[in-house]
């Protein structure tokens, strides 16, 4: 998964989920409420349980938009760390 996100393909989120993540990134910078942590956890256990791409992705958009949005900068905080490791350069 890591791999094709640092080639720009972003399998678990559409387009504008990540636009809409990134428009309000600031909400997820200040720090998050306790039952916004707690819901993204859960929603990380759910998406090791989902074997495939579809149900993973329908996991996602069964989260409340504030938490999908925190998983889109977890994602891209992580793909950052795995492209800095591997010596991926940005393109």
């Amino acid at each position: 998964m890591l791999e094709q996100g640092a080639q720009g393909y972003h399998h678990l989120f559409d387009d504008a989920l990540i636009r809409e993540a990134f428009l309000h990134g600031e909400a997820v910078q200040s720090g998050l409420d306790e039952g916004t942590a707690a819901r993204a956890s859960s929603l990380i256990d759910a998406l090791r349980e989902a074997a495939q791409i579809d149900a993973q992705r329908a996991v996602i958009a069964s989260a409340p938009p504030r938490v999908q949005q925190v998983m889109v900068h977890l994602y891209f905080h992580y793909l950052e760390r795995f492209m800095h490791r591997a010596g991926v350069v940005y393109h």
